[in-house]
């Protein structure tokens, strides 16, 4: 949350607006700094009235899964589209001003994106830009949904790959240290 709002203020330039779109997307979606970079304006539609971004995943040839976004996302990269008075045909890009057909690139993703980090105190080794696919993914589980629900959301092929989350969240909430340093100091 705090990033989020630390990152609010940059959003009156159109680059400020990007990289918030780029952050709430990644936050939200789980989505990879590849699949950000490959997305483009068509990949958005609707599925049953839901907002949906056609994603192109990890070592894929196309747009073969999706993933929901919620109206908060939706309306803030609409703001953006509308913005941009460019024609190019992704759904982030570097150079806004001027016409490209290049997409923005992972690199400029994670500095752009690592910058907003560091501008929020969580500058640090063990925090890059695939930080934010974690905390998607703690956050799913935080809020009640299901193992298989998150597997889906992150678009895992193993479950194993998502019990790494769960075994992480229920290591903090056991209480295991405590109980044994109660037993040792008679509290």
């Amino acid at each position: 949350r705090n990033l989020i709002e630390l990152s609010k203020p940059y959003t009156k330039t159109l680059k400020g607006l990007r990289n918030y779109c780029m952050l709430l997307l990644m936050l939200t979606t789980g989505l990879r700094t590849i699949e950000v970079a490959r997305a483009k304006k068509s990949d958005l539609g609707t599925i049953d009235n839901f907002d949906v971004l056609y994603v192109q995943g990890k070592g894929r040839d196309g747009t073969d899964s999706f993933v929901k976004l919620s109206r908060p996302v939706k309306d803030d990269i609409k703001e953006y589209l509308f913005l941009r008075s460019d024609k190019n045909k992704y759904l982030f890009i570097s150079n806004h001003n001027g016409e490209t057909t290049t997409p923005i690139t992972t690199d400029a993703i994670r500095y752009s994106l690592k910058n907003l980090l560091d501008s929020a105190g969580l500058s640090s080794s063990k925090v890059t830009v695939h930080s934010l696919r974690h905390t998607c993914a703690t956050l799913s589980l935080q809020s009640g949904s299901s193992l298989e629900a998150t597997q889906q959301l992150l678009r895992h092929a193993n479950i194993e790959t998502t019990l790494i989350y769960a075994h992480h969240l229920n290591r903090i909430k056991d209480n295991t240290v405590e109980r044994i340093s109660n037993q040792l100091f008679k509290k």
